[in-house]
């Protein structure tokens, strides 16, 4: 009791301190000359109030939306309904060559293993990271992606006996993708949860992905698999983007006030969709039940360690900009619902996870 006590009184000395370090940015020019400027919520429309169960009266804005997360829209599109035209595959191939030149660096920063190296990327989507990847030299690439997830998460109409409706679509997306890129051959795609992985133990030299670890159901279960199918010495690399942060409720999940996914319980939450957007219902309730984990920095270290694996970096890519734009009850009121949520998990809409197997 003693313990938890000290460590309640810590919690409150650090928020106080780090509350008056935003409050001093917030009243400094200088500061908001050298950075983004903070969101200022006041210049949107007010469209109304949500109260929340503890009696707290949330303003929402009507134009924010579209601000934290751009093309919300398009993920409430459906799939048969998106005619993609060729300018949207080159996108795509672009982004993955980028995507994949952004990690390389770190790969030859521990090892030499991309090389003739064998790579399992884990939710690899169109496949156009794994292509560029294959292309860069490695000698072959595991592409894997869960259709079940796909389904009941972002998309729900289709249902688990549907299934095979959506890994059809995908497929023929891939063959369109992997035409732009050399050695596609050597890129090989398959259904697996990484949770629940049927992959071979000690095979891959490297295990990647990106803007897939907030989405797995049981993280703590993936990295024990990671670390089962990584060879001795094999490297693990992860870009992700947390749910804590002010853009982790994804499009679904984003609602008209900063930080609303974290800030309402998910009882409000669920009530707030029927109540603000009911007809978003259904892929906004699922993706944030099936869709999206709550892991915090301090959670993806007792995991990868558990796990395992050596922790050889993990990077959040904090903005100073979201920093700025926090106060007291936002602070509060994310606290109340997940106790282990962080500032830095607030403000860190990017991180990169490298680890290794010992």
């Amino acid at each position: 009791m003693l313990l938890y006590r000290q460590t309640l009184n810590m919690k409150k000395i650090i928020n106080k301190t780090l509350l008056f370090a935003i409050n001093k940015a917030k009243k400094s020019k200088l500061i908001q000359s050298l950075f983004e400027a903070p969101i200022e919520v006041n210049s949107f429309t007010k469209f109304g109030e949500f109260i929340d169960y503890t009696g707290y009266k949330h303003i929402l804005y009507r134009e924010l939306r579209s601000k934290i997360k751009p093309d919300w829209e398009n993920m409430f599109k459906k799939q048969e309904d998106a005619a993609e035209s060729a300018n949207y595959y080159l996108k795509v191939v672009a982004e993955g060559r980028i995507v994949a030149g952004r990690i390389v660096p770190i790969i030859r920063t521990y090892s030499d293993l991309l090389q003739n190296g064998r790579i399992l990327e884990v939710g690899c989507h169109l496949g156009q990271v794994s292509f560029a990847l294959a292309e860069m030299g490695a000698a072959e690439v595991t592409a894997t992606d869960f259709i079940e997830y796909k389904v009941n998460a972002t998309e729900p109409e289709f249902k688990k006996s549907k299934a095979d409706k959506v890994d059809a679509v995908l497929n023929l997306k891939r063959k369109k993708t992997g035409s732009a890129f050399k050695d596609n051959e050597k890129v090989k795609f398959t259904n697996d949860d990484i949770a629940h992985s049927a992959m071979p133990s000690d095979y891959f030299d490297i295990v990647c992905s990106f803007n897939v670890l907030e989405h797995i159901g049981s993280p703590d279960k993936a990295f024990r698999h990671i670390y089962r199918v990584l060879k001795k010495g094999g490297i693990s690399i992860h870009e992700y983007n947390p749910f804590f942060s002010l853009n982790g409720g994804h499009s679904p999940c984003t609602l008209d006030f900063l930080w609303g996914h974290v800030r309402l319980s998910t009882g409000d939450f669920e009530r707030y969709i029927k109540m603000i957007r009911p007809a978003e219902t259904e892929l906004s309730l699922s993706f944030y039940k099936e869709g999206l984990n709550r892991m915090t920095l301090s959670d993806i270290e007792t995991y990868t360690q558990k796990a395992g694996l050596k922790i050889l970096a993990i990077i959040p890519f904090c903005k100073e900009q979201h920093l700025r734009m926090l106060n007291s009850d936002i602070i509060e009121q994310c606290q109340a619902n997940y106790k282990k949520c962080t500032i830095t998990d607030l403000i860190s809409p990017k991180v990169i996870v490298v680890l290794q197997k010992k």
